[in-house]
């Protein structure tokens, strides 16, 4: 009753039904799809953040961002063994308070560092041209 392979089987059919629901316990980006993309209000806008020294961390990141306005998901990004490679992503859940971040921060220097900020252009949620970036101009 409580052995390894019964409990593992248990697991696997609490994956199975998660799964059948279209819910991933570990869908890290639960939280972007959620809150990116009200219905039939603003949506939400991604810009990429470059040029940070290699000690800004993520909460940095979120730290600074999220006083412009609510951030739905931030992170920096870092290469296979966890070291940064200067470069952030950062979601806000309304597009107006990522062009306001764009105009507040791009150029300011942070560590030393002026910030280089583009928009990622697209509605998030509504596929299209999602993946193209604006650098660092409004348009």
């Amino acid at each position: 009753a409580g052995s390894p392979a019964a409990a593992a089987a248990a697991a696997a059919a609490a994956a199975s039904a998660s799964a059948a629901n279209g819910q991933w316990p570990h869908d890290k980006f639960k939280a972007l799809h959620a809150n990116a993309s009200p219905a039939g209000g603003a949506t939400g806008a991604k810009i990429v953040v470059s040029n940070l020294d290699y000690k800004v961390s993520t909460q940095d990141i979120q730290e600074l961002f999220g006083s412009v306005g609510p951030v739905a998901y931030a992170v920096v990004l870092t290469d296979s063994a966890g070291k940064s490679k200067g470069s952030a992503e950062v979601v806000f859940v309304q597009r107006n308070d990522a062009l306001t971040a764009i105009q507040k921060y791009h150029g300011v220097p942070l560590d030393n560092r002026p910030l280089k900020i583009s928009l990622v252009t697209g509605s998030l949620g509504q596929g299209g041209d999602s993946g193209k970036a604006a650098a660092g101009a409004l348009a």
